[in-house]
């Protein structure tokens, strides 16, 4: 299998459809699965992708942002409904998706990339809890 990054990609319509097919099948999470196909409409959001023979096998949603604390500019990325195709999971692929997205924003400068996840799951990827009641977790790019 001939595994290919996309980053800060954006799909056409057809390829929409069948993300949205994948977000369907592959996640539990009513509000996710019915506020899915509003993500094609914003203007904000970049899609990160993992691709085989041109189908999609895992993907996330980027948010870039930047922030002014103490009179610096610091740039993040907020990494947003990790998903991988149902017959790809428990492969790697996510993990893998994740560390091409991480590398791709030491590339941008970027400082460092947020989500709100599961801390087991990405602990293992440098994650940091910072805000536990809702689970939202840091991983810091300039260290």
């Amino acid at each position: 299998m001939k595994v290919r990054f996309f980053p800060s990609y954006t799909p056409s319509r057809a390829e929409w459809v069948e993300l949205n097919k994948i977000v369907q099948t592959s996640t539990h999470q009513r509000f996710v699965k019915k506020s899915f196909k509003y993500f094609e409409k914003s203007k904000l959001l970049k899609v990160f992708a993992l691709k085989n023979n041109n189908r999609f096998i895992s993907f996330a949603l980027i948010l870039e942002k930047k922030w002014l604390i103490d009179r610096k500019t610091l740039k993040s990325f907020f990494i947003g409904l990790v998903t991988t195709k149902s017959k790809y999971k428990n492969q790697g692929f996510a993990t893998k998706l994740l560390r091409k997205i991480f590398s791709y924003a030491k590339s941008k400068k970027v400082d460092y990339c947020y989500l709100q996840g599961l801390p087991n799951f990405y602990n293992k990827l440098g994650f940091k809890a910072f805000a536990t009641k809702r689970k939202f977790i840091i991983n810091n790019l300039i260290s």
